[in-house]
């Protein structure tokens, strides 16, 4: 008698053991809205709740844009507990209505790969042309370059521009932008001669920078660069 409630408990035991498992869960639609965001650097937070019996286990989070990196402070998330996984975009150089997938590989043995797909509209009162400058060779010390800017300003309110600095001021020198600080009027657009001085015969990565009053574009940013 005893022998079989010991056979039965054992059988018990293993079906449940069958039936144990991972479950990886966001929400129903596997969706998640930000609305409206300013294209800058920002961060976002979205958590991966364990609804299984089984310690969940994360393998790999990636996304479908290098401007987006994911990371999580723990890999197991124990049955009925979640965990935060923040996600950095940086939305810089992009503008409009934006999707974004987030892929999240667990032990799940059903959906081994969560495919969260989150949106949003980047929202950008200054638009910028050139988006980058062009990268330069063969530059050195005493030689001088030009980059013609165009700002347009398709807000509501005025934009103030001011004058930029740089990263880098002893490899490389602005000698000229604006004679002073521009004031950008709703709808409007102004071109800008961006001169530069090489100072020395190294290589160079520097960080031009304007300043605006622009709520969604405080900093316009460029990266200069030179190689021999």
């Amino acid at each position: 008698m005893i022998k079989n409630i010991i056979i039965a408990l054992l059988l018990f035991a293993f079906l449940m053991n069958l039936d144990a498992r991972t479950i990886a869960y966001v929400n129903s639609t596997n969706e998640i809205d930000f609305d409206t965001v300013y294209p800058q650097r920002i961060e976002k937070k979205i958590f991966l709740i364990n609804k299984g019996d089984e310690v969940l286990k994360i393998s790999s989070l990636s996304a479908s844009c290098g401007c987006t990196i994911l990371s999580a402070l723990q890999d197991s998330i124990l049955p009925n507990d979640s965990q935060e996984i923040l996600v950095k975009y940086n939305l810089q150089r992009t503008s409009g209505r934006k999707i974004f997938h987030l892929y999240i590989n667990t032990n799940d043995s059903i959906h081994p790969k969560l495919d969260i797909t989150t949106k949003m509209f980047v929202y950008r009162d200054v638009e910028v042309t050139p988006k980058k400058l062009p990268s330069y060779i063969g530059l050195k010390k005493g030689d001088t370059i030009s980059c013609l800017i165009k700002i347009k300003n398709n807000g509501r309110t005025d934009v103030l521009l001011k004058n930029p600095s740089n990263s880098k001021p002893d490899l490389v020198k602005i000698l000229s932008f604006q004679n002073s600080d521009t004031n950008l009027k709703p709808n409007s657009e102004a071109e800008f001669n961006l001169k530069l001085e090489i100072l020395k015969d190294e290589r160079i990565a520097a960080e031009i920078r304007i300043p605006t009053t622009s709520v969604s574009v405080p900093i316009i940013e460029y990266l200069f660069i030179t190689s021999k």
